[in-house]
């Protein structure tokens, strides 16, 4: 196998382990609670979200044939690696409350373990993983631009139309996570630190 169709074949990988992680996370055993509360804007951000990945994935090139060098690609696939990974934790530490529309549901919990801990929305911090890896893989810098504008503004809605939820029902204490967790990032540690000791 050459190595452009290596590397197509990686990436595709990669997205089959992106998608698994949400198709084996864990359930609770009689299905999710009741839902209470919903956001229906927040689909416009996921319809967005949507729009970035498939600018980053349109191509008139064959697979594999990405115009950017192949250590960059290789880079893209590090980076996919990374968010698979990443999607698997934050999956499990979210469990039954994960869902496509942005919702609070009886007995909802505000998550605040393993990459959670450090970043209030790693699932699309793992999305941008991914996107990243597309475009770095088989796309041209100006699609990775456009995918980027996209994506951004779409998980930008989204977690405000989700964050505006969770402070409905949490209050001051999400108000103490939001400032000591970054938004898709980690704070820097001077930032965290001084966060956490203000709690």
């Amino acid at each position: 196998m050459s190595g452009p169709l290596l590397r197509f074949a990686l990436l595709v990988a990669e997205w089959l382990g992106f998608g698994a992680a949400f198709l084996f996370r864990p359930r609770s055993p009689g299905g999710p609670p009741g839902t209470q509360k919903r956001e229906p804007l927040a689909l416009l951000g996921l319809a967005l979200q949507g729009v970035g990945f498939f600018v980053a994935w349109w191509r008139m090139a064959g697979p594999g044939a990405g115009r950017l060098p192949a250590a960059v690609q290789w880079l893209g696939l590090g980076i996919g690696a990374g968010g698979v990974a990443l999607a698997f934790s934050a999956a499990r530490h979210l469990g039954k409350q994960w869902a496509l529309q942005a919702r609070l549901l009886e007995g909802h919990e505000l998550i605040t373990t393993g990459p959670y801990a450090y970043v209030r929305h790693p699932i699309y911090t793992a999305m941008l993983a991914m996107l990243l890896a597309v475009s770095l893989v088989v796309g041209t810098p100006l699609r990775l631009a456009l995918a980027l504008v996209f994506f951004l503004a779409g998980t930008f809605l989204r977690t405000t139309m989700e964050e505006r939820l969770l402070r409905s029902r949490f209050g001051a204490a999400f108000e103490a996570y939001r400032r000591s967790a970054g938004w898709l990032l980690p704070l820097p540690l001077a930032r965290r630190n001084s966060s956490m000791a203000g709690q």
